[in-house]
């Protein structure tokens, strides 16, 4: 934008116009000729920003951004001139200024200068030729003319290369600006190391008005040093030819020695990895030999030390190949070397042939099983026996030696990439080291596979029973009979720790070996014997401990004799305290006895007067083992008199008949004592016969019938209540008692 410095108001605009293409631009810097053209730098990151024919760049050169310099008459009407400036990478335009001495006073040039970030940013005649980091600055002059041929850059300069080998391409463009542009000869490279430099174009026979066409040129040294040519152009124009300097560097060359030039693998089974072969790669040139890729290509593979190394002169890394055939029949493939050698890549022929054959393979090839007591049997180690191959494996004979024992679920063969299991125990004879294989035949190659043993026997202690058995006879069902001893003794020469006792069946032990026993030393083991049910019965002594074995056994044996079937009778209470009228309650339990299971009835005897006793139920009938209830009531009577009724007439004689002899010698004895009293006083007979007569009046008295009344119900008083339980059936007649005291207030 330009204002209007003379007007008043300082908006005013003498012009103001757009500069960019579709994406973002920047204007970073500006200057001005004496023409009033305008001269801007800045960046863009469109691929469409505005350029004119012909110009020194007039496509986007990569990256994130472009440079871009431009040049617009005085009334930013038109454009004179608009270029990218830029690499690959990304590039900014920061700063511009007019030549104060232009070539071309009506066409000056411009300095320009900015960051580029490019590898390949366009030089011509560099101070400083490579870059020194991520992103350097760069200062460039520009001619920006708008007619005539420009070459661009002028020069081309290729940092070092190594000898042999080909650098990547570098460009000149040529931009005509006149009319039709004729070349007269063809472009050619001269000049002392021309046949260093090679270059391919674009131009063809002529280039149109305004149009533009490039020359690609490589660099290929011969030789280490400095190495310089011109690229000639002749182009019929009045300063033709235009030369473009070449100028590169070479440097020393690393050089290649493969040794063995190829690798014959012969015969491996399908599916299996062959021993490896190794290839001695030796840096014979000058230079550090490094490496880019080493890659086995087909069923080879490789590993090798030198993709991380630097080679440097006269030392050399190894890689070592190996072969897996998928198939069978003939193999190929190649070993392919890529390095920084002029001859890179370098590639050695690899061939093998696939068989369909059998593979053993063993995991792991030996077990260790430490220290172990003579005689006893250590736990099981597991070998694992697999096909690797690409055929059948048949097993022909799978055998342990030395003190070891095998078991194994292989049978007579395994199909390919099937495994089975070995295990493997040790058992040692003797004290020391033992040593001994498991020996696998087969028909895999390398039969017969073996698997290296090895273990030590230590003392072991030893264990003895007396008896070795216990035979208890008869023995009542229910009833513990009594103990009977093992001996155990210590016949080893270690101590014997016992873990566990165990007892099973009808049998029980107790025992005094808890602690460990010492060689010839004894504890005891106390068995008795409880059938539970009739008839033969059998048990062990189980003794678990760190003897031979692990674990032994002493076999018992007895038998259940029968017993009658019983019940019992229970009170809940065995008295109780009523008031007369009152019933007293009991709960009475009938227990069956080895498995009594018959009805029970109840009974009741020694009742008091005016009184009852009633059950409820009326029998039952008790589950084996289990017990049933009766509640019992006794019924006491309420205590009332009964009214007197007529008179009756008297018959002493009667009367002492019916009173007996017990009461008619009382009256005797009475008158006699009252006729011993009155004969103190001399009164003898007439007292005793007063007496006498007395009595029996009283007597004949009380049996009349005129008295006040007679009582009724149950008396007062303790009363021992006999109850019987009673029961006939298969078990035979079985009669239970039990006495309750009944109190009666």
């Amino acid at each position: 934008a330009k204002f209007d410095t003379t007007a008043t108001d300082a908006a005013s605009l003498t012009y103001f116009t757009y500069l960019g293409g579709t994406l973002a631009d920047q204007g970073n810097g500006i200057a001005f000729d004496t023409n009033g053209n305008a001269y801007v730098v800045g960046t863009t990151v469109s691929q469409d920003f505005p350029t004119t024919t012909p110009v020194f760049q007039p496509k986007y050169g990569g990256g994130n951004a472009d440079a871009f310099v431009t040049k617009l008459d005085p009334a930013a009407a038109n454009l004179l001139y608009s270029s990218y400036l830029g690499g690959s990478n990304t590039e900014s335009g920061n700063g511009i200024a007019i030549d104060p001495h232009p070539s071309d006073p009506a066409n000056p040039g411009a300095y320009v200068t900015g960051q580029t970030c490019s590898l390949d940013f366009p030089l011509s005649n560099p101070s400083q030729a490579t870059p020194a980091g991520n992103c350097d600055a760069f200062i460039s002059k520009v001619i920006v003319s708008a007619a005539g041929i420009a070459l661009n850059p002028a020069g081309l300069i290729f940092p070092g290369q190594l000898v042999g080998s080909t650098s990547a391409a570098q460009t000149v463009t040529l931009n005509n600006g006149d009319s039709v542009l004729t070349f007269t000869a063809p472009t050619s490279i001269t000049g002392p190391n021309a046949g260093d430099f090679a270059q391919t174009n674009t131009c063809g026979a002529s280039v149109v008005a305004g149009g533009s066409c490039t020359f690609s040129v490589t660099f290929t040294p011969t030789a280490a040093g400095t190495r310089t040519a011109s690229l000639t152009i002749f182009d019929g124009t009045a300063g033709s030819p235009h030369v473009v300097n070449l100028t590169g560097t070479g440097n020393p060359s690393p050089t290649v020695s493969v040794s063995p030039s190829s690798l014959a693998f012969g015969n491996q089974s399908v599916g299996t990895t062959s021993s490896s072969q190794a290839v001695t790669v030796t840096n014979t040139g000058t230079a550090a030999l490094t490496f880019t890729g080493i890659v086995a290509s087909g069923a080879f593979s490789q590993t090798n030390n030198c993709i991380t190394a630097l080679l440097q002169p006269s030392t050399n890394c190894v890689i070592n190949v190996t072969f897996t055939p998928a198939a069978a029949g003939s193999s190929t493939g190649a070993l392919t070397l890529t390095d920084n050698a002029p001859d890179s890549p370098q590639i050695l022929l690899l061939t093998g042939t696939g068989l369909v054959q059998p593979v053993a393979t063993v995991s792991p090839s030996s077990v260790g099983f430490g220290n172990q007591s003579i005689g006893s049997v250590s736990a099981a180690q597991g070998i694992t026996l697999t096909n690797t191959g690409s055929g059948p494996l048949l097993i022909n004979l799978i055998v342990a030696t030395g003190d070891f024992i095998q078991a194994n679920t292989c049978g007579s063969s395994l199909s390919v990439n099937a495994s089975c299991a070995i295990g493997v125990a040790f058992q040692p004879t003797a004290v020391g080291t033992r040593t001994g294989t498991i020996s696998i035949t087969d028909n895999a190659p390398g039969s017969p596979q073996l698997v290296n043993l090895s273990g030590t026997g230590t003392p072991a202690p030893g264990i003895s029973f007396a008896p070795t058995s216990l035979a208890f006879g008869n023995q009542p069902v229910g009833v513990t009979s009594s103990p009977r001893a093992i001996i155990v003794t210590n016949t080893g020469l270690a101590p014997l720790t016992i873990s566990t006792v165990v007892a099973s069946g009808d049998f029980a032990q107790a025992n005094t070996c808890a602690a460990a026993l010492q060689p010839t030393t004894t504890c005891t083991i106390n068995v008795t014997f409880t059938p539970a049910a009739q008839g033969s019965s059998s048990g062990a002594i189980t003794v678990t401990d760190n003897a031979p074995g692990g674990q032994q056994t002493v076999l018992l044996s007895g038998t259940g004799t029968g017993v009658n079937a019983d019940f019992s009778i229970t009170p809940s209470a065995s008295s109780a305290t009523v008031p007369a009228g009152q019933p007293a309650s009991f709960a009475i339990a009938i227990t069956s006895i080895n498995g009594f299971s018959q009805q029970v009835t109840l009974s009741c005897s020694g009742l008091p007067v005016d009184s009852s006793c009633s059950m409820s139920p009326q029998s039952v009938t008790p589950t084996p083992g289990g017990t049933a209830n009766f509640n019992l009531s006794v019924n006491t009577g309420l205590r009332t008199f009964v009214a007197p009724g007529p008179a009756k007439k008297v018959d002493p004689f009667g009367t002492l008949r019916h009173l007996g002899l017990p009461w008619f010698a009382f009256l005797i004895l009475f008158s006699l004592m009252l006729a011993r009293m009155s004969s103190l006083k001399g009164r003898r007979l007439p007292v005793a016969a007063c007496g006498l007569v007395l009595s029996l009046v009283l007597m004949v008295s009380a049996c009349s019938g005129g008295g006040a009344g007679t009582p009724v119900g149950t008396p007062a008083g303790t009363y021992q209540v006999v109850v019987t339980a009673s029961s006939t059936g298969a078990s035979g007649s079985i009669t239970h008692t039990t006495t309750l005291t009944l109190k009666v207030n």
